[in-house]
């Protein structure tokens, strides 16, 4: 039972049981436990206090590397290509800018620190790589190579450079062709007489300019077109600009070169040397009974069945002349001519670089149109 207490006006102020508090009374706050403060002591420590008054003449470390001497250059070099694969972007472009700032000191003429072979494959998966940056330091990276060393790898170079051009990523997409113009620079005899060389990546440019005749994705021809709203122009003109290079590598002929296995004016000296020595006199028949300059010279006649698509198409990427290239090129020439006429329409520079193309593309399908067969698949 609560007792009662008698206030100063007289009135019995009611007090709740023995043991009992109630809520925000004045008692509960009593009931609250304070620490006892006493003058002269120190205030008592919290639970989670961590004593930092130590002091420590050295810092023992259990793994730890006290080698006197630098890291050479070759392992340096070697360091940086194991850092190629790793997850974050920042790590992987600064590691491309070390082996690119390695390679410009080089002496001109002294090897690389690794061979080629040996750091190349870890290089060119970095074509498709999502960080902007990592692709464009690679791109300055491939230049510094010597270039003498990239022909032997231009099979492989040019699948990562397709698979780019055809990559989901419109990022992507957008700097393929500048590595493509880099292969043409440096090998690029290579690059369009290669099994993958000419036929594949003419599909991959269709397919990336969204023209007719290019690779099926998602049952759709092409990727990008000319005339959408938001479309970037900056983007098609590198685009048309790769593909004018193109397409004069693959389909102009040098100006001192002629038809394979024709050296009847592209070498006067040679037979300048034959009258000297009386082995053989000119004759206008000549040539013909010479050894010809490329392989497959005779592949016109068909001798060994090449396997065309419904639409005419050779299955066969290897072209060594520029005759096979011309006869493999005429079924795309339709969507790429019409590709072209479109984006001379859109005018400014974009409308330039069409019409160069479109000059480009004439002239070397108009150099073959002596060679070329009338319709039944024999040369005239």
């Amino acid at each position: 039972m609560g007792a009662s207490l008698a206030g100063s006006s007289g009135e019995a102020l009611l007090l709740p049981p023995d043991g009992e508090v109630e809520e925000g009374s004045p008692e509960e706050r009593t009931m609250a436990p304070k620490p006892k403060l006493k003058v002269g002591k120190a205030k008592p420590k919290a639970a989670n206090f961590t004593d930092t008054s130590f002091k420590s003449k050295s810092i023992v470390l259990s793994q730890q590397s006290l080698s006197t001497s630098a890291p050479t250059a070759t392992s340096q070099f070697s360091h940086h290509i194991s850092l190629l694969p790793h997850h974050s972007s920042s790590h992987r472009r600064d590691s491309l800018a070390h082996l690119t700032s390695v390679i410009h000191a080089l002496p001109t003429g002294s090897p690389l620190p690794q061979p080629l072979p040996a750091f190349l494959p870890k290089l060119l998966p970095l074509i498709l790589d999502a960080s902007a940056p990592v692709r464009s330091q690679l791109l300055i990276l491939l230049e510094a190579l010597p270039g003498e060393e990239i022909g032997a790898h231009t099979e492989r170079i040019l699948l990562f450079i397709q698979s780019a051009m055809t990559h989901l990523a419109a990022d992507v997409r957008a700097d393929s062709t500048g590595f493509l113009v880099w292969i043409l620079n440096v090998a690029g005899d290579e690059a369009v007489s290669s099994p993958p060389g000419w036929v594949k990546t003419t599909k991959c440019f269709v397919a990336l300019l969204g023209w007719d005749g290019g690779v099926e994705t998602l049952g759709r021809a092409g990727k990008a077109t000319l005339g959408q709203t938001g479309g970037d122009n900056k983007t098609m003109v590198k685009h048309l600009q790769a593909l004018t290079q193109f397409l004069s590598v693959g389909l102009l002929t040098p100006p001192d070169t002629t038809r394979s296995g024709d050296i009847g004016d592209s070498e006067p000296t040679h037979y300048q040397n034959l009258i000297s020595t009386n082995l053989l006199l000119p004759h206008p028949n000549t040539p013909q009974h010479l050894f010809p300059k490329t392989s497959d010279c005779y592949a016109y006649l068909n001798l060994f069945a090449t396997v065309t698509t419904s639409l005419g198409m050779e299955t066969s990427g290897a072209a060594d002349d520029y005759e096979g290239r011309r006869r493999q090129f005429r079924p795309y020439i339709k969507g790429v001519e019409r590709g072209l006429e479109n984006a001379k329409k859109e005018g400014g520079l974009l409308g330039r670089v069409a019409s160069a193309a479109q000059k480009t593309l004439e002239k070397g399908m108009a150099a073959g149109d002596g060679l070329e067969d009338d319709g039944d698949g024999d040369e005239r």
